[in-house]
């Protein structure tokens, strides 16, 4: 017996929806620091969404001490209070 191979249709492939992940950046910096960003992709979002406001203010930790001890972390939200953006600089 053959294997069942379903044939794709390309116009059923049109209609399903792209994912992307999010794109990173990091960073060894001086004095043994660490720096990672991350954001989210808003592919697929309407352009009227992209310019509203988040719906809360981004939470922000810093005990960063003369660039050599702690951290510095941020969380950004979009405007469902979904994380938008994660920035973190620390030893």
């Amino acid at each position: 017996m053959g294997v069942y191979t379903p044939e794709v249709n390309d116009e059923e492939n049109k209609d399903l929806p792209t994912f992307y992940m999010p794109i990173g950046t990091s960073a060894v910096l001086p004095n043994n620091l660490v720096y990672y960003n991350i954001n989210k992709v808003p592919v697929g979002m309407p352009e009227k969404l992209l310019k509203e406001k988040p719906n809360r203010d981004p939470i922000i930790c810093d005990n960063l001490e003369d660039n050599k001890n702690g951290h510095y972390i941020k969380f950004s939200f979009d405007l469902n209070g979904l994380i938008d953006n994660v920035t973190y600089l620390g030893s």
